[in-house]
């Protein structure tokens, strides 16, 4: 139960850290006129992402339980952590 807690205030430090980072990142590679459309369609797909996510959750924890739900999260968040790396890993600042 305490593995769980810290995980959890940690996911969640990370996030509240990650999210205003992308959305600057975000607003920084759109021409200004279209940035209004650009971060509320960010923010739509997240939203989105609340909407759908706990009705494909439930339906995996009934038939399943969490293990494939856990091991989705993991491939998830470690393609995202790859793809990262590929794209923005160069360490080459474009000033």
């Amino acid at each position: 139960m305490l593995v769980a807690g810290a995980a959890l205030v940690l996911r969640s430090g990370l996030f509240n850290l990650g999210v205003p980072l992308y959305d600057a990142f975000a607003m920084e590679r759109s021409r200004p006129a279209v940035r209004p459309v650009a971060i509320g369609l960010v923010n739509g797909a997240y939203a989105a992402g609340y909407l759908v996510a706990p009705t494909i959750s439930t339906s995996v924890q009934q038939g399943a339980g969490f293990a494939p739900l856990f091991i989705a999260t993991a491939c998830c968040y470690g393609i995202a952590a790859l793809l990262m790396l590929a794209l923005f890993g160069s360490g080459k600042s474009r000033g």
